[in-house]
Parts: C-alpha cells; sequence; structure tokens
C-alpha cells in the first residue's frame, strides 16, 4: 500500500470525504458528534474480500484532544451503496491521499525478528493480505485481512491498526 499526496478519485483513498454512502455515518459514544473519515479500501479478491460489501471506510473521533475515545472504527459499506453528495465529516488532521497498490512476496507468517533492511521494513508497511503477524497466525475465531500503520499519514491510532473479518462477515480492528 502506497500514499500518493493527491486529493479526490473515487478509488481507495486516505481523507477528504468517503466515495460511497455507508448506511449511517458512525458517531461517538462519548460526544455523540459524527466521526471523521480517515480511509476507503475497496473490495477486489486479490487485496480485500467481504461478502455484499463494495469497499470497507475507517472513521475516527475528531474530538480526541478532548478526551473522546480514539479507537478507529470500521465500517462496512454495501455492494448497493449510493455514490456519496458530500455528506460526512471530513477528519481535520487528516491531508488527502491515494492509495496504490503493489504486490510483493512475504512469507506466510510475519516474524517477530524482522532486520532493519529495505526488504523488511517494507513488510511493515501498511498493506492488506501478506505475511500474517505471529500474534494472529493460529487465531482460528478470525481472518486477518492486513493493518495500516501511522505514517506516511499521520493516522493517530496509537500504534498499528489491524483489520480481522469475523466468520460471520463482521469486520473489527485492534491496535497492537
Amino acid at each position: 500500500m502506497n500514499f500518493e499526496e493527491k486529493a479526490g478519485g473515487n478509488s481507495d483513498k486516505v481523507g477528504g470525504l468517503p466515495t460511497h454512502l455507508p448506511a449511517s455515518f458512525p458517531k461517538s459514544e462519548v460526544t455523540g458528534n459524527e466521526l471523521g473519515f480517515l480511509i476507503q479500501l475497496y473490495c477486489q479478491p486479490e487485496r480485500l474480500e467481504i461478502a455484499d460489501t463494495i469497499c470497507l471506510q475507517i472513521y475516527q473521533s475528531v474530538d480526541i484532544n478532548t478526551g473522546d475515545d480514539p479507537m478507529p472504527v470500521v465500517v462496512k459499506v454495501a455492494k448497493d451503496a449510493k455514490q456519496n453528495d458530500g455528506r460526512g465529516t471530513i477528519h481535520p488532521d487528516i491531508q488527502e491521499h491515494l492509495i496504490t497498490w503493489e504486490e510483493a512476496t512475504e512469507p506466510d507468517i510475519l516474524p517477530y525478528d524482522l532486520e532493519m533492511n529495505a526488504a523488511d521494513l517494507k513488510m511493515l508497511g501498511s498493506k492488506l493480505k501478506g505475511g500474517i503477524p505471529e500474534e494472529y497466525a493460529d487465531r482460528t475465531d478470525i481472518t486477518y485481512l492486513g493493518w495500516i500503520t501511522e505514517y506516511p499519514v499521520e493516522f493517530n491510532f496509537s500504534g498499528i491498526l489491524v483489520l480481522l473479518k469475523d466468520s460471520d462477515e463482521n469486520v473489527i480492528c485492534e491496535v497492537i
């Protein structure tokens, strides 16, 4: 996953407004305010497979500095979702980027003892699929989908945002 500093587009992207409308925009359980849009990832078999879903969208509070919950929220957007007509909340801390993709070969299990060379550092970047982190390798209750790091986009996850899918096709995120 590569991030290009460009705005707009109807593809995988960071910032701005989502391209398709979710069934409802997520709101903070603390403040009641609508969460800000962070990132959109389209479902395509080579990268992301989720039944009846056109894309995943990830949102986060815009009120973290005033004590709101910083945990991002992932939303599955239905295949028949309408194009966005300007609705949603732009996250003020996130600059718009287009996401481009490149294929890479990785081990099945991502080892803890990676070296600080270019190839190993590339495996630690944002990605869908790829080597599964050791802590998820033996889990039978979820499928590892990928992860998103905080840089170079300057997300504020306080770690790496891991995307997981359960047997009912629910997508959840964890921060490690």
